[in-house]
């Protein structure tokens, strides 16, 4: 049974509503890293993956939880199921790459369960990525042998810690693929989400890794600054925000136009280009966070019971759309209204300016113009009807 959603849109109760939803969502996710596994269990890899996870599942379920939530892990599973009825062998590319990156993390943790054996993938050995390293691991194809095991890698019989320094080790180069913003949240410079290289705006083909030409560190003062302002004037928001958000991977730097998304394949994940306006970064921030959200409340109940088919304007989108799409409009934008109507009541310097007035009547348009067609054409289950509720009550309909 889904759970009760009085507040997923600006929690009244801290964060227990959707913690709850993640307790559920988690466990979803948990179950589909086994399934995943085990239908690599013909291979060593997915055998051993499969044997760990079943044992570590039934006395430390918020170890397997960690790892199989991870954008990087659930989105190449989530694509291996959705290409799986067409091609069996793509499927089972997708989910060896991610049981790769599931042993490693395994193996950093301590619970891999004596020595697993990688096989090469053609003439390479497989990549292996870790963030709880914050790093790719690459072996030399010279590598006659490549092993894991508890805390270790293992290079022609040669043990490796993986906790120690991995810089300087023969055969093995090593890639920063992750950097901190705190201790929760990382700016990503490696994805593999199968479905970023297939853009779904019409003006958007992909979202790929792509500094803009900038520094990392360029990219983190900035996203930082934006964060800063988020927590600043929607602090509601901060102890979800650290509940659910992992990465903010980057996707180009314009002066012109700003682009940002999320897939619901990849939980935790948000997809943003590099913009000089942090009060625009900050806007994005709250509005892919809050469609992260919500992805993580459709993956256990519809909501709505429109289906769908597209057909319906939404605010933000020159094509027709589903009603879902319109529903994650307005719960973004009610967030985003809520965030500047905070900053305009604190004086912030940014509210003073033009830019600042017309953009928060562009966001109470596009609430109005979602409510509507949501009001006219919305069809909810029970737990939609909550989420609806709620809608209404913030937007004062």
């Amino acid at each position: 049974m889904p759970p009760a959603l009085p507040d997923l849109t600006l929690p009244r109760d801290g964060a227990q509503t959707l913690r709850r939803v993640l307790a559920n969502d988690w466990s979803l996710l948990a179950r589909q890293l086994l399934e995943g596994a085990r239908a690599e269990a013909s291979t060593p890899l997915g055998d051993r993956v499969a044997e760990r996870v079943a044992s570590v599942l039934g006395t430390h379920p918020s170890a397997v939880v960690a790892v199989a939530r991870r954008p990087s892990v659930a989105s190449r599973l989530s694509h291996a199921r959705a290409v799986q009825p067409m091609d069996s062998r793509a499927a089972s590319r997708w989910r060896r790459a991610a049981l790769h990156d599931v042993a490693l993390e395994m193996a950093v943790a301590g619970w891999l369960g004596g020595e697993l054996a990688l096989s090469r993938e053609g003439e390479q050995w497989p990549a292996l990525r870790s963030p709880s390293l914050h790093a790719e691991l690459c072996v030399d194809a010279g590598v006659a042998r490549v092993a894991l095991k508890p805390g270790a890698m293992v290079l022609d019989g040669r043990a490796v810690d993986l906790r120690g320094p991995l810089e300087s080790v023969p055969g093995l180069h090593v890639r920063e693929a992750w950097r901190d913003l705190d201790d929760r949240l990382a700016l990503a410079l490696w994805d593999e989400n199968p479905v970023a290289h297939v853009g779904f705006h019409p003006e958007r083909p992909a979202n790929l890794v792509d500094l803009g030409g900038r520094s990392v560190e360029s990219w983190c003062d900035a996203l930082r600054e934006a964060l800063a302002l988020v927590t600043a004037h929607l602090p509601v928001l901060t102890p979800e925000r650290r509940l659910l958000a992992q990465v903010l991977v980057p996707v180009g730097a314009a002066a012109e136009r700003h682009f940002s998304c999320t897939y619901e394949n990849a939980p935790g994940a948000t997809y943003l280009s590099l913009h000089p306006d942090p009060v625009k970064m900050a806007e994005a921030l709250v509005h892919e966070f809050q469609h992260d959200k919500l992805h993580a409340a459709l993956r256990l109940d519809p909501l709505l019971a429109n289906g769908d088919d597209d057909g319906f304007r939404s605010p933000v989108r020159p094509d027709p759309r589903p009603l879902r799409g319109v529903l994650l409009a307005v719960h973004a934008f009610v967030a985003v209204a809520t965030l500047y109507a905070a900053m305009r009541d604190a004086g912030h310097p940014a509210s003073a300016h033009p830019r600042f007035a017309a953009r928060v009547a562009e966001v109470d348009d596009a609430n109005r113009e979602a409510m509507a067609v949501l009001r006219a054409h919305g069809r909810w289950t029970p737990t939609g009807s909550q989420l609806w509720s709620e809608l209404r009550a913030l937007t004062g309909e």
